[in-house]
């Protein structure tokens, strides 16, 4: 009995954290899952955990912590949206939009106000050689008629 209360925690607790709202996260347990619960079951449950969606924050040295890693790895380019979807998923961080917004203003000016201009910064990367990296793309327009376009360069 046990063993199955922890299961359905373990799936509450990751739908949460993917952002599944309350009435989805309760569709997925009962439809993948066979698990029936109510919304005031699923809310207390939740609450009973320490998941929330509104209210206190993490604390703010936890929140710029993080957010210096996503800068400096692959969240170099992320708005404060995709930002803060980050810090709950594999953070597990509770935090307003402005919170990050300001944090990220404070953090990395460049880059915030190049995504507000919309322009495009272009990635170094380096490769060992030739036919190290082949970028391949395809265009489908034209599948319906039995036409497969693919093209490849290398890179």
């Amino acid at each position: 009995m046990a063993d199955r209360r922890q299961h359905r925690n373990r799936l509450i607790s990751k739908y949460f954290l993917q952002g599944l709202q309350y009435k989805e996260i309760q569709a997925m347990l009962m439809e993948k899952h066979a698990i029936g619960i109510s919304m005031s079951q699923l809310k207390r449950l939740l609450k009973k955990m320490g998941l929330w969606r509104q209210g206190g924050e993490s604390s703010l040295y936890e929140i710029i912590d993080a957010i210096q890693k996503e800068i400096s790895g692959s969240g170099e380019c992320m708005g404060y949206r995709a930002m803060r979807r980050k810090l709950l998923t594999k953070h597990l961080l509770t935090v307003k939009g402005d919170t990050v917004r300001h944090v990220l203003r404070f953090l990395d000016p460049e880059g915030v106000e190049s995504r507000q201009r919309r322009s495009f910064r272009r990635r170094i990367y380096h490769n060992l050689g030739p036919n190290y990296v082949i970028h391949i793309d395809g265009w489908d327009k034209l599948k319906p008629f039995g036409f497969s376009v693919h093209g490849a360069i290398d890179g």
